[in-house]
């Protein structure tokens, strides 16, 4: 993988009265943010080290520019399909403004030599920025690698030692560069856009969530006739309280009359032996939102809603109390060896399949295009 230094942005803390505030909603606001130097500019460019501390976890990862063309040659793998319209706003937003405020989150194998270089720097070098989000519980670091030796350090184990990285969060960010560079015949701006902004965390320092969903049921579907339509698909369990699925191919449902445990059948599993990776995100899509429930466009229909892991089962409930016509579909998290045997045998995911934390903050470190 091959990294570089670039030259950045950082805020001036002075100028921000909210945390919450400013970093919400830098991503509508930068240019106003900019015009009314609430940034300071970098003095030289730099690889960053980015750590965010949680109440619960440390994660640790590396903020770097990176070569377009490891993404386009396939070193950078991605595991969602874009939508074109996306990508265009994307491309127009990264023009406008000349800058990204927020990195491609990629994630990569364990690797002991990366990891013992990262602790040995953040032991022995002052943070470059601190901020506390109070509210949020959390802390997030940021160290600036500028000196030559250093930064030739890291990018020599990077080049060494990832061979590939796959993309977790920014899969229009990616391609929308990789559109800048397609579409652009200013050759100096091709140059200055082919360096994408990249956060490098290793599969250790990176959580993989579930993306619930909750669903609208047709007029003329009961809770008894669903149930009763579920026994040719699953091993039905009710259970007594709110509970998350415990492993592969387990799911767990809220309606209004209960919960219960669906395990699909060993038969279902058998249609798919083909499959490199059998995903419950897929199974559910094809098996119970296509055909039972017909909700073919599982990422426009407006009778479907994504629930991310963060906002937790209560969160279903309190829709389903609400609306007792919905019922909520928990999945148990994609693991990231199936994420990569699915990309590496050319596999894509259903839209909403994982959730990743950390979640980065829009305008902490902006890589600028000059």
């Amino acid at each position: 993988m091959h990294i570089q230094p670039f030259q950045a942005l950082y805020p001036d803390q002075q100028m921000v009265a909210s945390e919450i505030a400013f970093f919400d909603t830098t991503k509508e606001n930068y240019s106003h943010f900019l015009q009314h130097n609430f940034f300071y500019k970098m003095n030289s460019p730099a690889i960053f080290l980015y750590q965010i501390q949680s109440l619960r976890r440390i994660y640790t990862g590396v903020l770097a520019s990176t070569d377009l063309k490891d993404y386009t040659q396939g070193n950078i793998k991605k595991h969602e399909h874009t939508i074109r319209t996306e990508e265009e706003k994307q491309m127009r937003l990264t023009l406008e403004r000349r800058a990204a405020v927020k990195p491609v989150l990629l994630t990569y194998a364990e690797n002991e030599l990366i990891d013992q270089w990262i602790e040995q720097y953040i032991s022995t070098h002052s943070t470059f920025l601190e901020i506390n989000f109070s509210e949020e519980e959390q802390i997030h670091r940021i160290w600036a690698v500028q000196e030559q030796t250093e930064i030739l350090q890291i990018q020599q184990l990077f080049r060494d030692q990832v061979a590939h990285a796959y993309i977790a969060d920014g899969h229009h960010r990616m391609s929308a560069m990789e559109l800048i560079c397609e579409t652009n015949e200013n050759e100096a701006l091709r140059q200055a856009y082919s360096e994408v902004y990249c956060a490098f965390f290793p599969s250790g320092q990176l959580d993989i969530l579930e993306f619930n969903r909750v669903v609208q049921l047709p007029e003329n579907l009961s809770i008894e006739n669903l149930l009763q339509s579920f026994e040719s698909l699953f091993i039905i369990e009710p259970l007594t309280a709110s509970t998350k699925p415990s492993q592969l191919h387990e799911m767990t449902l809220c309606t209004s009359q209960g919960w219960y445990r669906l395990c699909w059948k060993h038969s279902i599993l058998l249609e798919y032996t083909d499959m490199p990776v059998v995903l419950d995100t897929m199974l559910l899509n094809e098996q119970v939102i296509d055909k039972l429930l017909h909700i073919s466009d599982v990422r426009y229909d407006q009778r479907i809603e994504y629930v991310d892991a963060a906002k937790g089962l209560n969160a279903i409930q309190q829709k389903i109390i609400k609306n007792p016509n919905l019922i909520g579909f928990c999945l148990y998290p994609v693991q990231f060896n199936d994420l990569k045997n699915l990309v590496e045998a050319g596999g894509t995911m259903p839209p909403k399949s994982t959730w990743f934390e950390p979640r980065m903050k829009n305008g902490l470190i902006v890589k600028i295009y000059e």
